[in-house]
Formats: C-alpha cells, structure tokens, sequence
C-alpha cells in the first residue's frame, strides 16, 4: 500500500478571445485557463517475484478554473477522480539503494461545471488518459 502526492500545480496555457455582448453589444473580453492540483493517488502494489510488481490505484485531483469573463459570470472549481493501473521493474543496489523502472496508464473521469451567471452555458472535462514512466532511485530504511 502506498501514497502518491504530486507536490506542485500544472497549468494549462491562457486562453483569450473577444465576444460581442448580446444585450450591450459592447466588446466583452475573456481569458481562461485550468490548473490540476492536490493531484494524490492511493495505490496497492503485488510483487510476482523479487523484482517484477503490478500496481493499480485511485488518483483524486482539484481541477481549479482560473477564468475572466467579460459577462462576469464564474465557472467553479471540481473534484475529479479516476484509476491508474502500472507495472514496474525493481532491482537492489549497494549500500541500501534501490531503482525503480515503471510504466503506467491512467484514466480520470468527467467532470461538468456551469457558469454561475448564465446556467446554459457549461464545460465538460472528459477522456482525459494518459501513459507515463518513471525511473526512481532510492534509499532503503
């Protein structure tokens, strides 16, 4: 069993665009960009044999709207949660060392939210997977 926690945001890049305001008809700028953060997964990991692990878990992440709009309206920040499935290659080194080779797949769910002033209106996160590995070398106590 174990613990997870990525200790820093990632950040989308800003996106802007200007709109015609339907009742004003004034210029209505917009920015917006989305930081994931608290991203933490709790995981079980089976050892086949001495080196050879599989791993599998549940990822929980703050999904957090960073937006101007120029109506004023606000989209709130949400949860999303998801799985992630790996396997790994472990090998003992000298003086209580380790490395760690893991491959992994991970898969978050959707997730809506609405814009506070005009309930119409709303963003979808969905399909968001991923590869990844990572090479760990570390210190055995």
């Amino acid at each position: 069993m174990g613990i997870d926690y990525v200790p820093h945001t990632i950040e989308s890049n800003q996106v802007s665009n200007q709109q015609k305001g339907e009742i004003s008809g004034s210029t209505l700028n917009n920015t917006a960009e989305v930081h994931v953060d608290e991203i933490t997964t709790l995981y079980a990991a089976y050892y086949f044999n001495d080196n050879f692990y599989g791993k599998a878990g549940v990822i929980q992440a703050d999904v957090l709207t960073k937006e101007v709009l120029g109506t004023g309206g606000v989209y709130p920040n949400a949860e999303i949660d998801g799985m992630v499935f790996a396997v790994g290659y472990e090998r003992d080194l000298n003086a209580g060392l380790f490395v760690r080779l893991e491959a992994s797949y991970m898969d978050l769910d959707g997730v809506t939210v609405t814009n506070s002033s005009d309930t119409t209106k709303s963003v979808t996160v969905d399909g968001v997977q991923g590869y990844g590995a990572k090479l760990s070398i570390g210190k055995s106590f």
